[in-house]
């Protein structure tokens, strides 16, 4: 399936590509996987180097996804992990969470300010996450406290899916709060009509393959 997008969409996403922040990000990967592969002596897994991680922020940093949760391990190049996340919270909108270790790899929650307010403050978004027990009226701060807490307790929380923009149905879905039928794994678990799903994995796929092109580490 292609997505496409509106011009002014389109534009938007064109020049987050090619603004400073990015070009700098962009750069710096490059330079420190190149150091981190020499001093490895070429060894070093895909999802150790920066541009890999870069690659998977994509969709965030184009402000088409809300957020992002993965375990990373630079055990290899602390400081360039330190030196890495000013870089990337440079730009106000972007943030993230370090919210546990898990098999000496860092679980981290990425997030676009900008795209997870408006994801959060969708009515029946909002609705939800309020029967769930989320706070009522809550800032973005508050959601994703409320969030992380929850994250480091026994019971994983499924409705993180909402924060990682997959559609409300498929998370009701998933957590058995609606009566929708399960029809395939694609990113995450579809539940009931998978056209919007569907349109909703190709925009992140799209803008992934965009930072992909961006770093230049191929198709």
């Amino acid at each position: 399936m292609t997505v496409f997008l509106s011009p002014e969409k389109s534009q938007i996403i064109q020049n987050r590509l090619n603004n400073s922040y990015l070009n700098t990000l962009v750069k710096w990967v490059n330079i420190n996987d190149q150091l981190l592969v020499t001093g490895c002596n070429g060894y070093l897994k895909q999802n150790e180097k920066f541009c890999y991680l870069l690659e998977c922020l994509g969709p965030v940093i184009l402000n088409i996804k809300p957020a992002e949760l993965l375990n990373i391990g630079h055990n290899k190049n602390p400081g360039g992990w330190e030196e890495f996340k000013k870089l990337l919270i440079m730009r106000p909108d972007i943030g993230l969470l370090e919210i546990r270790e898990i098999n000496k790899r860092k679980q981290i929650l990425f997030f676009n300010r900008n795209v997870l307010n408006e994801r959060l403050a969708n009515l029946y978004n909002n609705n939800f996450l309020i029967k769930i027990n989320y706070p009522r009226s809550a800032t973005l701060e508050k959601c994703l406290e409320h969030l992380v807490q929850k994250i480091r307790s026994i019971d994983f929380p499924h409705e993180i899916g909402l924060f990682l923009g997959y559609p409300l149905k498929d998370v009701l879905g998933f957590m058995g709060l609606a009566s929708l039928p399960y029809i395939k794994t694609q990113g995450w678990k579809v539940y009931g009509n998978e056209k919007l799903s569907d349109q909703w994995y190709e925009r992140y796929q799209s803008a992934r393959k965009l930072m992909q092109e961006k770093i230049g580490i191929g198709s």
